[in-house]
C-alpha cells in the first residue's frame, strides 16, 4: 500500500483515504493514464484514442484495487465517469467495457503487458517505467484507427 501511495503522489494524487479507496484508485488510474497518453500525437477524439484510454484506465484500476483492496466495480465506474461517460451510458453498458472483455479473450497478453507495466510503475514511478506503457498505448491507439 505504501508503494502505491508513493507512486500516486508522483502523478499528483492526494494521500489515500480509507473512506474512499475506490475513488482513490480511479483517480490514480486516470492520472497515470494522463501521463501515459501524453505521448500520443494523434487525434485525441479518435475512436482509437478513446478505446485505448478506456482499456488502460480499466487495467490500471484493476491493478490498483488489488493493492488497495477497493471495490472493483465502483473504481471502474469512477474511472469511466471521469473519462466522460454518463450514468445512463454506464448503466446501459459502455462499449469500452465490451471491448475490454473482448481483449481479455482475444489478446490477454496485451492486457498482461499493460498490467505488468503498471506494476513496474508502482515499484518505480519514473519516466523510465512509463516508457513501455507509452509505447503500448500508442500501438493500441494507432492499431484501432
Amino acid at each position: 500500500m505504501d508503494a502505491l501511495a508513493s507512486a500516486f503522489e508522483e502523478v499528483g494524487v492526494e494521500h489515500f483515504s480509507s473512506n474512499e479507496p475506490d475513488h482513490w484508485c480511479a483517480e490514480g488510474a486516470l492520472m497515470l493514464l494522463a501521463d501515459v497518453s501524453a505521448a500520443f500525437k494523434g487525434d485525441q477524439s479518435s475512436d482509437g484514442y478513446i478505446a485505448a484510454s478506456g482499456v488502460f484506465a480499466l487495467v490500471f484500476c484493476d491493478h490498483f484495487i488489488r493493492l488497495a483492496t477497493a471495490n472493483k466495480e465502483n473504481a471502474a465506474i469512477f474511472a469511466l465517469k471521469a473519462l466522460g461517460f454518463g450514468n445512463e451510458e454506464i448503466r446501459e453498458r459502455v462499449p469500452i467495457m465490451d471491448f475490454y472483455e473482448t481483449l481479455q479473450d482475444s489478446s490477454p497478453n496485451l492486457l498482461n503487458e499493460i498490467g505488468q507495466g503498471c506494476a513496474q510503475w508502482v515499484l518505480a514511478p519514473n519516466s523510465e517505467s512509463l516508457r513501455p506503457l507509452r509505447s503500448l498505448f500508442i500501438a493500441l491507439a494507432d492499431g484501432l484507427e
